[in-house]
């Protein structure tokens, strides 16, 4: 990989933008001056914030050890009727969580696992000491983006999505680098992740294959440690989340808005990211991808919002200059609602990899580019 393909992947043209501006660490300081901004106000709502989602890991936790079935809930047609905390992801987590994990612990882990954002600062920089900067600078952004702080406070697992989607992005030519996202998948599955899958399936086979067996392989081994009954009421359960879809307190997806445009937006979605893998230049259909993980799920919080944070990332690669707006806005517009945001990313995504792949650039939907 030549030095000419680390800065600008396009070949210069008469009349192109200039793809060198504005400077990365001109755009660093705007984007942490406008999340200072954000933070000075929204950070104190969030943190009267009163839900606290690990208890519903803690609880099933608790289940498992006791031989009862973590999924206790699907016996009342009102599920938060019976708990504030019901426990909707597979088995594992819960299984992980009995082995001592506490609130406190999970919060460290999480913090460490943004650290592999700055992965992102290996393609974007010459000098190692300037990898160096870069990459905790964009370590320091995303632990002061609004969702992540949401995230941290809830003690939810968006955070490590967020992990396990930026290495997977940040090193493209790995496909070991996917195996994060396949065992997370196994262990606390959420429906928001799908869009990137079917990303994956159409223009990244390799990371796709690992991600399957990383995840397959995950379940298989718990499926022995924990025998099959647990799973079985696991799938028995998948068909009363829907339960959870409805409009309550801090639900700010589609379906507070209406279930049915809810439902409907999952299969448009992820046939926009279909189309997007086969006719977006490489890095733009991989920010569209991530744009529709906002739509994949019909309730979510602020906190999934952290999602699009590799997004902003990977559109610096097209355009420095609409992912520098990105940067500014999304912060703000994803308070109000995290599809919008989702929505505004998507549109960047398509607007600057139209206009790549018209020109050439990485044509070819097979094609994994060196970052």
């Amino acid at each position: 990989m030549s030095e000419a393909t680390v800065v600008s992947p396009e070949v210069a043209r008469p009349g192109t933008v200039n793809r060198h501006w504005p400077p990365g660490a001109l755009a660093l300081v705007v984007v942490a001056f406008v999340l200072a901004l954000i933070d000075w106000v929204a950070v104190p709502v969030l943190l009267q914030e009163g839900a606290t989602d690990w208890r519903a890991y803690d609880g099933a936790a608790q289940a498992l050890a006791a031989g009862a079935s973590p999924y206790a809930w699907t016996a009342s047609d009102d599920i938060r009727a019976l708990t504030a905390y019901p426990y909707i992801y597979p088995p594992p987590l819960a299984a992980i969580w009995g082995l001592g994990l506490t609130a406190s612990l999970f919060l460290g882990l999480k913090i460490a696992s943004t650290f592999v954002v700055g992965a992102f600062a290996i393609p974007a920089t010459r000098e190692g000491r300037e990898r160096l900067a870069a990459g905790a600078a964009l370590i320091a952004l995303a632990l002061a983006a609004p969702p992540v702080i949401h995230d941290l406070i809830l003690g939810n697992v968006m955070t490590l999505y967020l992990a396990a989607v930026a290495i997977a992005f940040a090193l493209p030519r790995n496909r070991l680098a996917a195996v994060p996202l396949g065992i997370l998948c196994a262990i606390a599955l959420k429906p928001a992740v799908l869009p990137i899958l079917v990303w994956m399936l159409v223009r990244n086979r390799a990371q796709f294959v690992a991600a399957l067996v990383a995840g397959a392989a995950t379940t298989a081994a718990f499926g022995v440690l924990l025998g099959p009954s647990v799973y079985l009421d696991y799938l028995r359960a998948l068909p009363r989340l829907g339960g959870l879809a409805q409009p309550f307190s801090g639900n700010v997806g589609l379906s507070s808005i209406s279930i049915g445009l809810a439902l409907v937006a999952i299969p448009v979605a992820l046939v926009a990211c279909v189309w997007a893998a086969r006719v977006l230049e490489f890095r733009a259909s991989a920010v569209f991808a991530i744009a529709m993980t906002e739509f994949a799920q019909p309730a979510l919080g602020l906190n999934y919002a952290s999602l699009l944070i590799p997004g902003v990332i990977l559109l610096w690669f097209v355009n420095r200059k609409v992912a520098l707006a990105m940067g500014m806005s999304l912060p703000l517009v994803t308070l109000i609602s995290p599809p919008l945001g989702g929505l505004l990313l998507a549109g960047a995504a398509v607007l600057t990899g139209w206009r790549r792949a018209s020109l050439g650039t990485d044509a070819a939907p097979s094609t994994v580019p060196d970052l």
